[in-house]
């Protein structure tokens, strides 16, 4: 598979400066254990109904009213496409397509794990340093709200001897949160501890991407960043938010959009400035597309689509030319960027690589995404919480999202009685920031953790990683 590779960067990071980078992590320092961190089987992604296809019934009961879900075969009769002509065209209208249909819908879901890595040679210790940082991410929006979860982890410190293996387990980043027409609600684990289990454990399935953390149980709203636990209503948290932000972000020229294939624009939602190069944040048009895909003439030729007729989906591996990846993938890059502007100033940050594997059903719904990126300079880099340089930097991340849409799927009622029971115990409302007893959750309905038997379905068996 060919990717966007441009000339090798030498990653040359001080030590000091990688244990900084897998701090970004952590907001607290507890006390030493040693978390899991087991490989996460591919089944975790086809939990319930994750990757399958909708039935055109389901479909357009989930479509916005007045809106409408564009198929593939739609935008392919209308431009008069084939599989055969440009697939630098098909694919760019495909992406494009995929997102635009998202966002014509009701209730959707999506899983991301992410893999990070970041490799120090020539340190000044004896051994180079190698450290992963594993996250998993997870939102889900229904009929009853939505709800989300990140477990993060430091799953591998190496170079420092056994210290290493001892001391992981102080990083990571636990939260989950609560959203319905009544109320809001937010907690936040202790930082270390994060497991990510693999098939080994009999209850992989259970957990949301197999990551767990035990958190918080205890109403506590003192606004500590670490084992917080809190339920306001919406009138408070409105209240709260009012004011805003008087900062003016510029936006990129927005130009017409007359087919939900067109090219899609971009929305900034922040910028910043590291080592004299500006970076920007934002999204083009959903919140897992921090890639904008939709130009023709930005895509390489090595750009391929298949179609697999039996299971009617699309499947996309997307090559960006290199004189355009950082038009392309402009929002990702800041995103990596603002990963680590507190620890090292990446200065004027290339794309070394850059591969997205994208799988879109025959009826415009997005069913998964496989990426790999590599970020660097060669440039002297400063570091910003101590004083010193390095010589260059970077970091590479593997990532895997999985999308669902049914009401299996996306009814957060279900994944409260998982993983928050406690928001179906009155005891824990009418403690203040105007909650009340009536605003408790009914989860009677649902199964408990105890009694939940996750099933995988069958694409499963179809799927094709390209981490393998």
């Amino acid at each position: 598979m060919k990717t966007l590779k441009s000339k090798k960067v030498k990653i040359t990071i001080c030590a000091i400066a990688v244990i900084l980078i897998v701090s970004v992590l952590a907001t607290s320092l507890l006390a030493c254990k040693k978390p899991v961190a087991d490989d996460t089987p591919l089944e975790v992604f086809f939990v319930s109904d994750f990757q399958k296809n909708l039935d055109d019934t389901t479909l357009a009961s989930i479509t916005k009213e007045g809106e409408e879900i564009v198929s593939v075969q739609e935008m392919l009769d209308t431009t008069g496409w084939t599989l055969n002509g440009n697939p630098k065209e098909i694919a760019a209208g495909i992406y494009a397509l995929a997102v635009t249909n998202y966002n014509n819908l009701t209730q959707y879901a999506y899983l991301v794990k992410t893999d990070a890595s970041v490799d120090a040679l020539d340190t000044s210790l004896s051994n180079d340093v190698h450290v992963n940082i594993r996250s998993t991410f997870s939102t889900f929006t229904g009929k009853n709200g939505s709800f989300s979860q990140t477990v993060s982890g430091v799953t591998a410190l190496e170079g420092f001897g056994p210290l290493g293996d001892s001391i992981r387990g102080l990083f990571g980043y636990n939260i989950q949160s609560f959203d319905n027409e009544d109320f809001y609600a937010f907690r936040r684990a202790s930082n270390g501890g994060a497991n990510f289990y693999g098939n080994s454990n009999p209850d992989v399935l259970k957990y949301i991407m197999g990551a767990q953390n035990d958190f918080p149980t205890r109403y506590s709203d003192k606004g500590s960043d670490t084992k917080s636990f809190y339920i306001k209503d919406k009138a408070t948290l409105e209240e709260e938010n009012q004011g805003g932000s008087d900062v003016e972000i510029e936006q990129p020229v927005q130009h017409e959009r007359p087919y939900a294939w067109s090219p899609l624009n971009g929305t900034t939602t922040g910028e910043l400035t590291v080592a004299g190069t500006k970076y920007y944040l934002g999204s083009f048009g959903a919140g897992f597309a921090t890639y904008n895909f939709s130009e023709a003439s930005w895509l390489d030729d090595a750009t391929s689509v298949t179609y697999d007729a039996k299971n009617d989906i699309y499947r996309l591996n997307i090559v960006v030319a290199e004189k355009y990846v950082d038009d392309a993938c402009i929002y990702a890059k800041g995103s990596l960027i603002k990963d680590t502007k507190d620890y090292i100033a990446l200065k004027n940050a290339k794309y070394t690589e850059c591969t997205n594997v994208i799988e879109v059903y025959g009826n415009g719904i997005i069913k998964s995404i496989q990426k790999i990126e590599s970020l660097g300079s060669e440039e002297k880099c400063d570091l910003v919480v101590i004083s010193g340089s390095c010589n260059g930097g970077g970091t590479k991340n593997e990532a895997i999202f999985s999308f669902g849409y049914t009401d299996d799927c996306t009814d957060v009622n279900r994944y409260a009685a998982l993983y928050w029971p406690e928001l179906g115990n009155e005891s824990y409302f009418g403690k203040g920031y105007k909650v009340t007893k009536d605003m408790v959750l009914d989860l009677s309905s649902y199964p408990t953790f105890e009694t939940y038997e996750p099933k995988v379905n069958e694409m499963a068996d179809l799927f094709e990683s390209i981490f393998d």
